[in-house]
């Protein structure tokens, strides 16, 4: 059987896919720990944190609960987890969610058997395109404070805001820098370019990626173009849309490109 030929618009696609569209994040970060490393030793500006699983794309199911898909989720050597979310859309980062995944996480926080005492720090990290709290700052860390004592709380639970739009000579700022970047010549760190000169050097992880960007993109238009004839009522078309976004978030495509499929909204398919 002969081999399709990518579209040319797809190859340019790609080539301008940086980590901040999932798809270039997944093939970036997949089971690659040096590369998760040190994104969180940057990030968290601890060069302690030694990575020894990195999940993408995971999901978890809390019990009667809501279902979510992490971009990342880690484990260290200290059995400490971290959830990475990258958000394109600042609306997607909002702090309820944070504290949503913090409590994901903290299920798997204790063995059997194990006092509270003992329980686990547990990190959400959200990276987000612009500044989401206005601030100027490269990190803002948030986390539980007592008004009657004055002073944070030390509970176990960090949630990050890291901001993507940061400019300047720190290391979250050259790291961000990365993240807007699609040209391996001109990142900073050693992992991320490492993996992005491979993807433009390596025709067959381009094409795997290729095929995979043009199939899912066709077969939800296709798929939305069918059951929106079948039903041919709101109703119908908004569940086909969303269940589309599902399916088509689940194989790391750019949030836009959902978009423009499904009709759905930034903020919609970061619910999903």
């Amino acid at each position: 059987m002969k081999k399709r030929k990518l579209k040319q618009e797809t190859i340019d696609a790609i080539m301008q896919m940086t980590p901040m569209d999932d798809m270039m994040f997944a093939y970036i970060y997949n089971n690659n720990i040096p590369a998760m490393n040190e994104l969180i030793r940057v990030c968290l500006k601890d060069e302690s944190i030694s990575v020894e699983e990195v999940l993408i794309h995971k999901e978890e199911m809390v019990f009667e609960g809501h279902k979510v898909i992490f971009d990342a989720k880690v484990v260290d050597g200290k059995g400490r987890r971290f959830v990475i979310e990258v958000q394109k859309d600042n609306r997607g980062a909002i702090i309820e969610r944070a504290r949503y995944y913090a409590s994901v996480l903290d299920t798997k926080a204790l063995n059997p058997g194990e006092d509270y005492s003992k329980i686990r720090p547990v990190f959400v990290i959200f990276i987000t395109k612009s500044d989401y709290w206005g601030k100027g700052l490269d990190q803002i860390e948030v986390c539980s404070y007592s008004k009657q004592l004055g002073h944070a709380i030390e509970d176990g639970r960090h949630i990050f805001y890291i901001n993507g739009a940061a400019r300047g000579e720190s290391d979250i700022a050259h790291m961000m820098h990365d993240f807007r970047c699609s040209d391996p010549e001109s990142m900073y760190y050693n992992e991320i370019k490492r993996s992005r000169d491979r993807l433009n050097n390596n025709r067959e992880d381009l094409e795997k990626m290729g095929y995979n960007y043009e199939d899912i993109i066709e077969k939800g238009i296709e798929k939305g173009i069918e059951q929106g004839i079948e039903r041919g009522i709101k109703q119908g078309i908004a569940q086909n849309s969303h269940e589309t976004a599902t399916k088509m978030k689940a194989e790391y495509l750019p949030v836009d490109v959902i978009s423009r499929c499904t009709g759905l909204t930034a903020e919609e398919i970061a619910k999903l």
